[in-house]
């Protein structure tokens, strides 16, 4: 559908600009991406911005940056990529050499200034190397400043960028408020009056950090904090487990971050259930999706030759569906004692002890993958081994209850979760910590799990749900754990949610998060197959279903792309692009969208595109995400477009950039604010006379305007500014010679486009 009209102007001079729309399906046919502009100007505070001009006359674009607000940084800088000329090869350590290099070298345009910048990450993202560097500034951990480097394995820097912030040298970090009461205050803040259980491990302790909200609208200082670990979760799964951040000068509360993260039923807490599920859209049962076994190779009969075997099995609901009736499988590398000394099973569920004796045997569920289960109705499985002989324990029975099928099935998810994603990922120090991450079953509640920070949570079954360990909702918990482990799982626009149903969408092959997990209609969670548009959404987890939907499209668009190709090529491409995508750590689905055609990119340009862009659109597109390439075509001053006397347009301002920041004297001439979201225009006029422009009664957001002067982008003039001249919509009159003037309009107040 075409743009809807919005904004007109007067003067002469009339135009209109749409809000963002939904992105038009593209053609069935291969396309090439749009050329990238090549962006003039910078929202940099001073010196990044004549940095970022400096940049671009060094390496010819085209080049796009997407600027953070908040701290005046570029966050991504990409295009036709910077060439290595000193590449020594494809390997983690040639490539880290490379982006500690460009931190020093572009160390202005990024505004790292005096801070220290540690590698928080250093992994491979698809068929690049991707490196995140936590800020640190005499010390302390500034919460959210990060630079980021991209090298792809051609031997190219593919995107840079930093969310640094400022920080004067003579900030002060010794705080007047001690950690006592910053830790009084916090608790104080907590809005519960429920007992928390037990911790499974030792809580963080207090610490001094510096902090701000990198996702700001405007320039935003950062000032010394105490970061408190609040953990009030009671039995019954209600409470906060997160972090509260005290200013360590004044006692203002400044922030939550809640580090627990559920599963996600419409409206489903403990109790509630029955309304919830009543409220939830009727339809009709899904078919039954395929079984996803363990791979396991386990011989009909023993040995003719006289060994020793332990083997332990366990009965298990390895189908997707929470209804699904348990099967006799191994239980893969669980603990085992044997005499009094630990072993551990192999992928087969078998452990081929040394004993001359007989010896007693405990199995357990827990092992190298995972920190163990707790909960209820568990417990061990016991037996006596004599040499020569074969040992089977067994957990459980074919009519084994829900309790029970929780502990066998939590083991066997989380392991799978985890092996799955270090096959991915590789074996990085992130998923080293969830080797030691426990699980909870038969929790008190029902209709929900949760991730902590800490453990993951499984509650009990009622009427209308079941037991919440099972296949999908485990492995989703898990996908919650592997974000938070890679960073902090970001709450914008429901990107952690999304990387959680992911996980659990990838790993089962199957787009439904919860199958059969209600008892009524419409018995799932939700879905990845879905229309939901991005940034619509009530909730994290609506929210979450655009990205998770672009996710799942692309793996179907990539079989029938490498038709007749098995579906399995298309698993593993899917698998390193998107899931590799993690190890970037993104902050909004955009960036994630970036991120992901980054991992796909095969030279380091993306300016001319990926090996998968036709695909990588097709999914963005039925999502209304943007691609690296989707812009406005003026965007830019750059690449304005020429205005005549009377109405012009439509245009719309779907996924602008922003490019320079505003002083609007209306508000406070000191104060800076910065418009989004922009669009430039130009108008050329031979006379001298009354220049009129104006949104009045066509602006369908709060708009702001600016006019300037001069022959080119680089010697304009800014002589004329409004904000709210009549209403939320924007008017200038000015009186003009002849000559070029230059117009940019932008979203005012609320964030309409791509960057912010």
């Amino acid at each position: 559908m075409p743009p809807t009209p919005l904004l007109q102007a007067t003067l002469g001079l009339t135009f209109f600009l749409a809000p963002a729309i939904s992105q038009q399906p593209l053609p069935l046919a291969p396309v090439a991406p749009a050329s990238l502009p090549t962006v003039v100007l910078g929202d940099g505070r001073p010196g990044v911005t004549e940095a970022w001009m400096e940049f671009q006359r060094q390496n010819p674009g085209p080049w796009r940056a997407l600027w953070c607000t908040a701290t005046g940084t570029p966050h991504a800088i990409y295009g036709t990529g910077l060439p290595l000329a000193d590449w020594r090869g494809n390997s983690l350590e040639e490539a880290r050499r490379h982006a500690l290099l460009l931190l020093q070298d572009r160390a202005d345009l990024l505004g790292l200034g005096t801070s220290d910048f540690r590698e928080s990450i250093g992994a491979r993202m698809g068929r690049t190397w991707s490196f995140k560097f936590d800020q640190y500034f005499r010390g302390l951990p500034v919460i959210d400043g990060r630079a980021d480097v991209r090298v792809n394995m051609a031997g190219r820097i593919a995107m840079f960028g930093s969310r640094a912030w400022p920080i004067p040298a003579d900030f002060v970090t010794v705080p007047t408020l001690g950690e006592e009461a910053a830790t009084l205050i916090a608790w104080r803040a907590v809005d519960t009056t429920v007992a928390a259980q037990a911790l499974p491990s030792t809580p963080r302790k207090p610490r001094l950090v510096i902090f701000g909200n990198v996702m700001a609208a405007q320039r935003t200082t950062p000032v010394l904090a105490w970061e408190i670990a609040i953990h009030a979760v009671a039995q019954d799964g209600t409470g906060p487990a997160g972090r509260y951040y005290v200013d360590a000068a004044n006692g203002r509360v400044l922030e939550f971050r809640s580090d627990r993260h559920e599963c996600g039923v419409p409206g489903c807490t403990a109790g509630s259930c029955e309304a919830a599920a009543a409220a939830l859209t009727t339809g009709t049962p899904p078919a039954a999706a395929p079984a996803v076994p363990e791979p396991v190779a386990i011989p009909n009969s023993d040995s003719a030759l006289p060994i020793t075997r332990v083997r332990v099995m366990a009965y298990t609901q390895v189908d997707t569906s929470a209804a699904a009736a348990p099967q006799l499988v191994p239980m893969p590398f669980m603990d085992v004692d044997i005499g009094g000394f630990p072993h551990v099973t192999d992928a087969n569920g078998e452990i081929f002890p040394l004993v001359n004796q007989s010896m007693p045997v405990t199995a357990r569920f827990d092992g190298p993958f995972l920190g163990g289960v707790s909960g209820p109705n568990g417990g061990t499985v016991t037996g006596t081994i004599d040499p020569n002989t074969t040992l089977t324990l067994t957990f459980f029975s074919p009519n084994a209850s829900s309790q029970q099928l929780a502990h066998s099935n939590t083991f066997y998810w989380m392991n799978r979760s985890n092996r799955f994603l270090h096959d991915v990922l590789g074996n990085t120090p992130q998923l080293t910590w969830l080797n030691s991450l426990p699980g909870i079953v038969n929790s008190l509640g029902s209709c929900n799990a949760r991730f902590t920070g800490t453990d993951i949570e499984f509650y009990l079954s009622n009427p209308t749900c079941r037991n919440t360990a099972f296949s999908s909702v485990i492995a989703h918990e898990w996908g919650h754990a592997v974000d938070y482990a890679y960073g902090t799982i970001h709450g914008w626009n429901g990107l952690g949610e999304a990387y959680a149903d992911i996980v659990a969408n990838y790993l089962l092959d199957d787009p439904v998060l919860g199958r059969d997990f209600l008892t009524v209609a419409p018995f799932n969670v939700r879905s990845s197959v879905n229309s939901l548009q991005y940034p619509n959404g009530a909730s994290q987890h609506e929210q979450a279903q655009s990205f998770a939907g672009f996710a799942w499209r692309f793996r179907d668009l990539l079989e029938s792309y490498y038709w007749p190709l098995s579906r399995s090529y298309a698993i593993s491409l899917s698998n390193s692009i998107v899931l590799g995508s993690l190890a970037a750590d993104a902050m909004t689905q955009p960036e994630a969208v970036l991120e992901v055609c980054i991992a796909d990119d095969n030279d380091g340009n993306l300016a001319n595109g990926t090996p998968h862009t036709y695909v990588l659109q097709l999914a963005a597109a039925a999502h209304s995400l943007p691609m690296p390439w989707d812009l406005p075509p003026n965007d830019t001053c750059a690449t304005a477009s020429t205005l005549v006397e009377g109405i012009n347009g439509p245009f719309h301002n779907q996924y602008a950039s922003v490019e320079q920041t505003w002083y609007v004297p209306r508000i406070d001439p000191n104060q800076p604010r910065t418009g989004v979201a922009d669009l430039w225009f130009r108008y050329t006029t031979g006379v001298a006379g009354t220049l009129t422009v104006s949104l009045c009664g066509r602006a369908g957001f709060d708009t702001v305007m600016a006019l300037y002067s001069g022959a080119n982008c680089n010697s304009m003039t800014e002589i004329a500014l409004d904000d709210n001249f009549c209403g939320s919509a924007s008017r200038i009159s000015h009186s003009v010679n002849p000559g070029t003037y230059w117009i940019r309009v932008a979203s005012g107040s609320t964030w309409n486009g791509w960057t912010y």
